[in-house]
């Protein structure tokens, strides 16, 4: 075999290797547990309920203000929550999951004020 037939080889045969390696689909790590996450969103989503009972005038800063206080809460920082929302979003089973917690949260969290309502 001559040199060059052996470069083109070598050659060859490393382009498929990197080729085969950056084709493979890698684990995407998130920074805040999955119940973690969960907690998050549930409170978001009463956050945002709570933003469309004020004034309209004024939801863009209490929707501001809520987030920022479910951050706070959780001690997540916006930029990790909206890294984890984004690999989430690529996700659709375990967006679906996730969301199928968190409808199972609210409606638990639901069920406990309107008991306490009852009691009244």
């Amino acid at each position: 075999m001559s040199k060059i037939s052996y470069q083109l080889i070598m050659i060859s045969t490393s382009l498929i290797i990197f080729l085969a390696a950056s084709c493979q689909e890698s684990e995407e790590t998130y920074s805040i547990e999955e119940e973690k996450m969960i907690n998050i969103l549930v409170d978001i989503h009463i956050s945002e309920a709570a933003a469309q009972q004020g004034d309209i005038s004024h939801r863009d800063s209490l929707r501001t203000v809520y987030y920022d206080q479910v951050f706070e809460i959780h001690e997540v920082s916006k930029s990790k929550y909206e890294a984890d929302m984004e690999l989430l979003k690529r996700d659709a089973e375990r967006l679906t999951q996730t969301y199928d917690k968190v409808i199972e949260k609210l409606k638990e969290r639901k069920e406990k004020t309107v008991g306490k309502k009852n009691e009244k």
